[in-house]
C-alpha cells in the first residue's frame, strides 16, 4: 500500500525508517578516526571468517578420519566409545571441574604441560631416572615393561614431582620462591627425553606464573576461544594447540589438544608447491608425495631439510574442535562436558606416529593406551604435606 506524500507514516515502517535515518545521521557525525576504527573492525571480522574457512578446508571430516585409522589398524580399530583406560582421566576432570584452582595446581599443571612438549616417549631400557629414592619410577618401568609400552615424559616428570625433591620444589614454589637445586635435580633426571635445561627454566617460570593464579583462574572461566587466546598470549611456551592440555589438567575439557598426531590424522594431504616449500624452508629440487598441513614430516628425503613449521593457529584449533565435536564417540552423560579433550585422547592413542625404518627394517607403529595415571596422582597429591 502506497502512502500519499502528505500522509505521515506510522507503526513499524515509520520506526524502522526513523532508526535508519538516525543511524545514517549518527554515522555522518563520526570523526574520521572513529570511521577508520569501525572500518578496521569490519575488516578484521571479514579476515577472521576467511581464516576460519581456510582452516576448515585443511581438515577432513570424521568419517575420513575413521577410515584412516582403520586403514592402518583394521576394521573396528577406530574408537566408538571411550576406552576404559581413559575413564580415570575423565573422572579426574569431573572431580576438578568448577573447583577454584590453587597456586599449587597451576604450578604443577604448567610444568607438566611443558614437560610434554617437543619430547618423545622412551622405552624402558632408555629410561633416564633410575635411583633408589624414586620407587615409583621403578614401578613405572615395570608397568611399561608389562604393557610393552613407552614411558611418556609427562608421566616421568609427574613421578618426579612426587619425589622428595619435587616436594621441596613445590613447597618453595607455593611461597613464591624457586628452589633451583631441587629443580635442577629433577630436570637432570629427564635427560633421556631431551630439553632438560628448558624444563629447568620452565620450572622457574611456573613459580612466577603461580603468583598470577587469580588471573589464570578468571581466564579459565572464559569461553573456549577466549581461553585459547589468553594462554597463547599470556602463558610462556604454551601455544593455541596446547591450550587444551593445560586446561584439562585444571578440570576443563572442552578444548582439545591439536598436536602432531592429530594434525596427521585430520589434515587434508596435498602436494606442496615450490612456493610453499620455499616459505617453510624446504629444498625445492625434489617434490614430496604429499604433506601434512602443519606437520614437519612431509614424506620424501628432501623434506628432512624443511624448517619446523609454525604451530596450528587459533583458527586451526577452532576448526579442529568442530571436527572433534562431530566425531561419533559414545560418552557417559557426566563426561559430556569433556568431550573435546576425551575424543582427542582416544584418537591420540588410536593413531600413533608413522611407521619407522631403522637399518632397513620397518618398525610398525602400534596403538597405545595412555592412562596418565602418574599425572593424575601428581595433580592430586604432589606437594601436600604428607605424601600419599
Amino acid at each position: 500500500m502506497f502512502l500519499p506524500a502528505t500522509h505521515a507514516a506510522s507503526g513499524p515502517l515509520a520506526l524502522g525508517g526513523f532508526l535508519a535515518g538516525l543511524a545514517l545521521a549518527s554515522f555522518g557525525k563520526l570523526t574520521a578516526k572513529e570511521r577508520k576504527a569501525r572500518a578496521a573492525v569490519r575488516k578484521a571480522a571479514v579476515k577472521k571468517r576467511q581464516a576460519r574457512a581456510a582452516a576448515e578446508a585443511k581438515l577432513v571430516e570424521p568419517a575420513e578420519a575413521i577410515q584412516r585409522i582403520e586403514a592402518r589398524f583394521g576394521p573396528g580399530s577406530a574408537p566408538k566409545a571411550l576406552p576404559s583406560h581413559i575413564e580415570p582421566y575423565a573422572n579426574f576432570m569431573l572431580a576438578a571441574k568448577g573447583r577454584p584452582i590453587t597456586k599449587r595446581e597451576l604450578i604443577k599443571a604448567y610444568a607438566t604441560t611443558r614437560s610434554s612438549i617437543q619430547r618423545q616417549a622412551v622405552t624402558k631400557p632408555k629410561l633416564c631416572a633410575r635411583f633408589p629414592e624414586y620407587p615409583e619410577l621403578t614401578r613405572l618401568e615395570a608397568e611399561a615393561e608389562a604393557e610393552a609400552v613407552r614411558v611418556r615424559p609427562e608421566d616421568a616428570f609427574a613421578v618426579l614431582l612426587r619425589s622428595p625433591r619435587g616436594q621441596r620444589y613445590l613447597e618453595a614454589a607455593e611461597r613464591g620462591a624457586f628452589d633451583a637445586e631441587a629443580a635442577r635435580e629433577i630436570a637432570d633426571r629427564t635427560t633421556c627425553f631431551g630439553f632438560q635445561n628448558t624444563l629447568f627454566d620452565d620450572m622457574a617460570y611456573a613459580v612466577r606464573l603461580g603468583e598470577r593464579t587469580d588471573e589464570v583462574r578468571a581466564a579459565l572461566a572464559l569461553p573456549r576461544e577466549g581461553w585459547i587466546e589468553y594462554v597463547r598470549d599470556n602463558i610462556s611456551g604454551v601455544s593455541a594447540a596446547k591450550a587444551g592440555f593445560l586446561a584439562a589438567l585444571l578440570g576443563r575439557g572442552d578444548v582439545p589438544t591439536f598436536d602432531a598426531r592429530e594434525v596427521s590424522l585430520w589434515s587434508v594431504k596435498r602436494p606442496l608447491t615450490d612456493t610453499q616449500k620455499e616459505e617453510i624452508g624446504c629444498d625445492t629440487r625434489e617434490t614430496p608425495a604429499g604433506n601434512k598441513v602443519f606437520s614437519g614430516t612431509r614424506g620424501g628425503q628432501a623434506d628432512r631439510r624443511c624448517k619446523n613449521p609454525p604451530d596450528p593457529k587459533l583458527e586451526d584449533v577452532l576448526a579442529y574442535t568442530g571436527r572433534v565435536q562431530n566425531y561419533p564417540l559414545t560418552l557417559k552423560p557426566e563426561h559430556e562436558p569433556f568431550r573435546e579433550h576425551l575424543v582427542h585422547h582416544a584418537l591420540w592413542d588410536a593413531y600413533p606416529e608413522a611407521d619407522k625404518v631403522k637399518k632397513g627394517k620397518v618398525i610398525k607403529a602400534e596403538q597405545s593406551k595412555t592412562t596418565h595415571g602418574s599425572v593424575i596422582r601428581a595433580m592430586q597429591f604432589a606437594g601436600l604435606a604428607r605424601r600419599r
